[in-house]
């Protein structure tokens, strides 16, 4: 985590393509994917969004993060604001089909889920 690669980079090197070949096959497979940092990028763009460099190219350090759904909620017990560590300068967009988990002031898409078996994080959650 917090290594200099973005999955835009370099038209996308041949490591990426594997990566990206990996994760569709699971995908396909309905098989479990968690991508964090740069797995986020890569999770997103299997999934048909774009991702960017950001404002902040390199953001590190505790933040606050803010929930991002129904299904994360203070009525279902979901803190609205919590404290992630944030380590990440690349932004994504929300694939089709997916749902918001969390956002930040910098990243409107700081966590998704696709389908019921793949999530992804920009950030960690701290307390």
């Amino acid at each position: 985590m917090g290594g200099p690669q973005s999955v835009y980079d370099d038209a996308r090197s041949s490591i990426s393509q594997d990566e990206l070949r990996l994760i569709e096959s699971a995908l396909k497979d309905n098989r479990p994917v968690l991508g964090v940092c740069l797995g986020s990028q890569l999770l997103a763009a299997s999934l048909g969004a774009e991702s960017l460099q950001g404002a902040s190219r390199n953001r590190m350090g505790s933040g606050p993060a803010h929930s991002g759904s129904e299904e994360r909620s203070p009525a279902r017990g979901e803190p609205e604001e919590f404290t992630a560590f944030h380590w990440h300068g690349d932004v994504f967009d929300l694939p089709r089909d997916s749902v918001a988990l969390a956002s930040s002031d910098i990243s409107p898409i700081q966590a998704f889920r696709y389908g019921d078996k793949s999530t992804a994080s920009s950030a960690i959650r701290g307390e």
